[in-house]
């Protein structure tokens, strides 16, 4: 996430998943892969090749939970890229159901959380201010998601401090993500 561009991210997601698919035969690797890039390239802002991403393949065919994470993708486009919270806030909170469903694939119930989370801190629904910290523990991808999210909720919430705080962590870790650097705005 340091570099000016994707490229870098998403050769490195392409070399993994040549390694994991050698590694074992694992269900709907093309979805995991075109999920994983959509993501990187909204958070770098670039929608039309996020959805694109997305797009190229068939998730008709998958398990609902599965069609979730997709679902969850597709809201985050909105969230970052095209600004259009309520859409985005109702597309995870669906995904997120159709995730609570059995799957070996691990981050089908965070993932679509995590993006309901933040499309209400976007909207200021709720107050993410309380949170304790952010997750240490958490996916690189999924903790910028989650400080960008308590970024806006502790300065819409009056707490400079911790804002402060989470806005130097997506400045040093995400440098060049411009969907991370603006409070959001109204679509």
């Amino acid at each position: 996430m340091q570099s000016e561009s994707p490229d870098a991210l998403l050769a490195v997601i392409e070399v993994t998943g040549r390694g994991r698919q050698a590694a074992a035969v694992i269900p709907d690797f093309d979805a995991v892969l075109a999920h994983e890039r959509a993501f990187v390239l909204a958070l770098y802002g670039r929608e039309e090749e996020a959805r694109a991403m997305l797009d190229s393949v068939d998730w008709s065919t998958r398990s609902l939970p599965v069609q979730a994470v997709r679902d969850s993708t597709e809201a985050l486009i909105n969230c970052l890229c095209s600004r259009r919270y309520t859409e985005a806030l109702a597309m995870a909170r669906a995904a997120r159901g159709d995730a609570t469903t059995p799957s070996a694939w691990s981050q089908t119930a965070s993932f679509p959380q995590t993006v309901v989370n933040l499309a209400e801190a976007l909207l200021g629904y709720r107050s993410l201010a309380s949170e304790a910290k952010l997750p240490a523990l958490q996916a690189p991808l999924l903790r910028l998601v989650t400080a960008y999210g308590l970024w806006v909720a502790n300065d819409r919430a009056g707490n400079f401090e911790r804002a402060a705080g989470l806005r130097a962590v997506l400045d040093a870790e995400a440098p060049h993500c411009e969907p991370l650097k603006s409070a959001p705005r109204e679509a």
